[in-house]
Protein backbone atom coordinates (compact mmCIF):
# COMPACT_ATOMS: atom_id res chain seq x y z
CA UNK A 1 0.00 0.00 0.00
CA UNK A 2 2.82 2.42 0.79
CA UNK A 3 4.54 1.74 -2.53
CA UNK A 4 1.30 2.48 -4.42
CA UNK A 5 1.04 5.85 -2.64
CA UNK A 6 4.65 6.64 -3.47
CA UNK A 7 4.08 5.68 -7.09
CA UNK A 8 1.05 7.99 -7.32
CA UNK A 9 3.05 10.78 -5.69
CA UNK A 10 5.93 10.39 -8.14
CA UNK A 11 3.49 10.38 -11.05
CA UNK A 12 1.79 13.52 -9.74
CA UNK A 13 5.16 15.24 -9.35
CA UNK A 14 6.31 14.28 -12.84
CA UNK A 15 2.99 15.08 -14.57
CA UNK A 16 3.71 18.82 -15.10
CA UNK A 17 7.06 17.92 -16.67
CA UNK A 18 5.37 15.51 -19.08
CA UNK A 19 2.84 18.20 -20.06
CA UNK A 20 5.59 20.79 -20.67
CA UNK A 21 7.53 18.34 -22.83
CA UNK A 22 4.45 17.39 -24.82
CA UNK A 23 3.38 21.00 -25.42
CA UNK A 24 6.88 22.06 -26.47
CA UNK A 25 7.08 19.09 -28.85
CA UNK A 26 3.71 20.06 -30.37
CA UNK A 27 4.63 23.71 -30.99
CA UNK A 28 8.05 23.09 -32.54
CA UNK A 29 8.85 21.47 -35.83
CA UNK A 30 5.84 20.30 -37.82
CA UNK A 31 3.11 22.15 -35.94
CA UNK A 32 -0.39 20.70 -36.03
CA UNK A 33 -3.30 22.56 -34.37
CA UNK A 34 -4.29 21.00 -31.07
CA UNK A 35 -6.76 21.40 -28.24
CA UNK A 36 -6.11 21.91 -24.54
CA UNK A 37 -8.81 20.72 -22.17
CA UNK A 38 -8.75 21.69 -18.53
CA UNK A 39 -9.71 19.63 -15.51
CA UNK A 40 -12.93 21.67 -15.23
CA UNK A 41 -13.93 20.90 -18.85
CA UNK A 42 -12.98 24.15 -20.61
CA UNK A 43 -11.38 23.86 -24.06
CA UNK A 44 -8.80 26.10 -25.72
CA UNK A 45 -7.86 25.75 -29.39
CA UNK A 46 -4.22 26.32 -30.33
CA UNK A 47 -4.42 26.94 -34.10
CA UNK A 48 -0.91 28.39 -34.40
CA UNK A 49 2.22 28.48 -32.19
CA UNK A 50 1.69 32.23 -31.72
CA UNK A 51 -1.43 31.49 -29.65
CA UNK A 52 0.43 29.82 -26.77
CA UNK A 53 3.27 30.74 -24.41
CA UNK A 54 4.85 28.09 -22.20
CA UNK A 55 5.93 29.33 -18.77
CA UNK A 56 7.56 27.70 -15.77
CA UNK A 57 4.34 26.52 -14.10
CA UNK A 58 1.61 27.33 -16.62
CA UNK A 59 0.75 28.19 -20.20
CA UNK A 60 -0.96 31.27 -21.58
CA UNK A 61 -3.39 30.63 -24.43
CA UNK A 62 -5.09 33.31 -26.53
CA UNK A 63 -8.71 32.29 -27.13
CA UNK A 64 -11.02 33.10 -30.05
CA UNK A 65 -12.13 36.37 -28.42
CA UNK A 66 -8.52 37.50 -28.01
CA UNK A 67 -8.46 37.00 -24.24
CA UNK A 68 -5.37 35.53 -22.58
CA UNK A 69 -6.05 32.51 -20.39
CA UNK A 70 -3.44 31.26 -17.94
CA UNK A 71 -3.68 27.54 -17.20
CA UNK A 72 -1.61 25.67 -14.61
CA UNK A 73 0.00 22.49 -15.94
CA UNK A 74 -1.80 20.38 -13.33
CA UNK A 75 -5.14 21.30 -14.91
CA UNK A 76 -4.21 20.52 -18.53
CA UNK A 77 -5.46 17.53 -20.51
CA UNK A 78 -4.06 17.53 -24.06
CA UNK A 79 -6.02 16.13 -26.96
Amino acid sequence: MISAGLTRRRLAESYPHMIVSDIRRRITGGFQPFLIRTSDGREFKVPHPGFIIVGKHSVAVVDEEGDINTIAFLHIRLT
